[in-house]
């Protein structure tokens, strides 16, 4: 849940029924069991209690006392975060600083008992109070997160078809719609994931840009360079099939396509979605990153005559490890020399093959 900003101070408003308060309703923001920061209203006490709750139990409370013709209807309490601690506010001025685990309360989970609501601010959305930032970029996807500055834009209504854009040095290359943000956190932001569109021309280096749609408004919200970071290789190779692995470890469970070369001329273009049940052990790889590919027909092996076959990433240079494979050098019987180098060097890939 991200707050309305007043004189560069975050504030968040809450409101407590009257309800809510009778039946000892709170306001928590947790991290997994820890209550980073704990707020309950006490209508018989007239106080709002303050608190925290950690390995070693519940801290020292904090109260702010509550005249009790302020509880008729509901109670407003004001959360504002100041340069190094939070301060909790009452309509009546009375405020408490809270500096206990400051830097971890953007990030815990707000919880809200029932009769709690936050307050959002009044107006429209304003496109250019989004925020995001771009953690992966390579040639088949780009992924990040859009960080908002109020849950209204947790409403779909109110969204108005708002996009995402992904431009690859200006050309358009992708889109989602623009996703709705989690309305359990104090900052709310969503992730993003945008596949390339098949077809589309990248290559590493080239420039991503999210860019948001939202009915006359374009806006840039962040851009980053690609790079790719593939792992496989080609592990067996002859005139009659060729097999090995790839993965990106960005997206391990979409499979990577592999283009098989002939002396540079164009193959095939095959997934590597095979069972691999000895990488599955590997965090980088989902267990199905194998490939195989079979000739037509087994290819021609003339004497005197350089033959390889190269394994790259669909429509890149970007070879796999012992890519290309030479399963036939050129060898001239004037140079004895040199055919011996060459008859060990074809022996040595048939251990391989």
């Amino acid at each position: 849940m991200q707050p309305t900003e007043r004189h560069g101070r975050r504030i968040w408003n809450f409101r407590v029924s009257r309800e809510a308060a009778e039946r000892q309703s709170r306001i928590d923001l947790a991290d997994g069991d820890e209550i980073l920061l704990h707020i309950k209203v006490l209508t018989q006490s007239e106080r709002v209690v303050i608190n925290s709750r950690a390995e070693k139990g519940w801290g020292k409370e904090i109260g702010l006392k509550v005249p009790a013709a302020l509880m008729e209807r509901h109670l407003d309490i004001e959360l504002r975060q100041e340069k190094d601690h939070f301060l909790i506010s009452l309509p009546t001025g009375d405020a408490a600083p809270y500096d206990r685990h400051f830097d971890r309360l953007l990030k815990a989970q707000l919880r809200l008992s029932k009769g709690i609501v936050h307050i959002s601010p009044e107006g429209e959305l304003d496109a250019g109070a989004l925020h995001a930032r771009i953690t992966r970029a390579d040639i088949m996807h780009v992924a990040g997160e859009i960080l908002y500055p109020d849950l209204r834009w947790a409403d779909p209504d109110a969204l108005c078809g708002a996009q995402l854009l992904l431009l690859i040095d200006g050309r358009l290359s992708g889109s989602i719609p623009l996703p709705r943000p989690a309305a359990d956190r104090l900052t709310p932001s969503a992730e993003f994931v945008i596949d390339l569109d098949a077809g589309a021309f990248v290559s590493d280096g080239m420039m991503a840009e999210i860019v948001l749609l939202m009915g006359d408004t374009r806006r840039v919200l962040a851009h980053s360079h690609l790079r790719s970071g593939f792992s496989g290789a080609m592990e067996r190779c002859t005139e009659s099939i060729v097999t090995g692995f790839v993965c990106n470890p960005d997206l391990p469970r979409r499979p990577v396509l592999v283009d098989i070369f002939l002396n540079d001329a164009f193959q095939a273009t095959i997934p590597a979605n095979l069972e691999r049940p000895d990488l599955a052990a590997l965090e980088a790889f989902a267990g199905q990153a194998g490939f195989q590919f079979r000739f037509p027909r087994p290819v021609h092996l003339p004497l005197s005559m350089d033959v390889k076959i190269s394994a790259r990433i669909h429509n890149t240079d970007l070879e796999l490890v012992n890519s290309p494979w030479w399963i036939c050098r050129a060898v001239s019987m004037a140079d004895p020399l040199r055919a011996g180098e060459a008859a060990a060097s074809s022996a040595m890939q048939e251990n391989w093959a």
